[in-house]
């Protein structure tokens, strides 16, 4: 069964229009109340399982009471798999209903194959969600690339079809395709450092350049922290360490060295372009002036504002 999806349309509707969107019925397919015991968590070819974590304890209990006074309100939707049945929408209600006590729970069967699968995955938890952590979003955009590339892969090696895909999943999610791009590097982060940014301790930019470093120096670059009771990176000692790290193999003390500031964090490309501005700054206080002329981060993160509005066209 051939079925539409368009995440894209839907992410940028109401809440309201997302829902109904999302839980269609084509006329071939009906709601139908599921044994809970016939319902498989999602996973992948790979025998993966899906990147986004189940509420909290105390929000699934929160959710569990709702269900029991209330009912589930929107149905799950799953797909037929070896007899049985794999969820692809409704993790957390399947959770909450088993909480409440319900042996069964109403599904809404798509017929549709792994792919398409995948997305609905993907995306009722994506654009659904109130809060998405950064380890979460960047598993979910390295998946969606992973789709589209192969869908969309050519017989050259221009690297075409990479920057094609990566600027759909940028429109579909509202995002830009650096941002999209910074965000399914962080999959190659180890879950130590990962961690760290699920946290806020290191930002997202942060972790992507750290990210293309190999996982031994990765881990030096761990333990380092450790050792020097720091858990927060910024982009200049990022860019120093993986600078370093390209130079040779990385050891605990050339980056202790770079952290406290007794070793200059040398940038990846010391032969970098300078670009000069002339930017207005009427509307920025005496304070704000100074710290922006101070503070490399603030640059470097303006420049990637600015990129990111001229992908978009804006």
């Amino acid at each position: 069964m051939a079925v539409s999806f368009n995440p894209g349309k839907v992410k940028r509707r109401g809440q309201q229009t997302l829902d109904s969107a999302l839980f269609t019925q084509s006329p071939e397919e009906t709601i139908k109340l599921i044994r809970r015991d016939q319902i498989d968590a999602w996973t992948d070819a790979g025998g993966h399982g899906q990147p986004f974590r189940l509420y909290p304890q105390e929000k699934l209990e929160e959710l569990a009471q709702n269900v029991r006074e209330n009912g589930i309100l929107n149905p799950c939707i799953v797909r037929p798999r070896n007899g049985r049945y794999q969820l692809l929408a409704g993790h957390n209600r399947v959770a909450a209903a088993g909480l409440a006590g319900l042996d069964e729970v109403p599904c809404i069967v798509k017929d549709v194959d792994n792919d398409t699968a995948e997305l609905y995955m993907i995306d009722t938890n994506l654009y659904q969600r109130e809060k998405i952590l950064p380890s979460e979003r960047a598993a979910a955009y390295a998946m969606k690339l992973e789709i589209y590339r192969r869908k969309g892969r050519r017989t050259d090696l221009t690297g075409e079809e990479h920057v094609a895909a990566a600027q759909r999943v940028a429109e579909e999610a509202g995002d830009s395709a650096r941002s999209v791009q910074r965000y399914a590097r962080l999959t190659k982060l180890l879950p130590e450092l990962l961690e760290l940014v699920d946290e806020g301790k290191i930002p997202v930019t942060v972790g992507s350049e750290i990210a293309g470093m190999k996982a031994e120096d990765q881990r030096c670059l761990r333990q380092a922290m450790r050792e020097a009771k720091r858990d927060k990176l910024s982009l200049t000692q990022a860019a120093g360490i993986r600078a370093a790290a390209s130079e040779d193999d990385l050891d605990a003390e050339t980056v202790k060295e770079i952290l406290s500031g007794q070793k200059k964090a040398t940038p990846t490309n010391p032969t970098s372009r300078t670009l000069m501005l002339s930017v207005p700054v009427s509307d920025i206080s005496e304070a704000q002036w100074k710290t922006l002329k101070k503070d490399p981060d603030l640059q470097r993160l303006l420049l990637e504002t600015v990129l990111g509005y001229i992908e978009k066209g804006v």
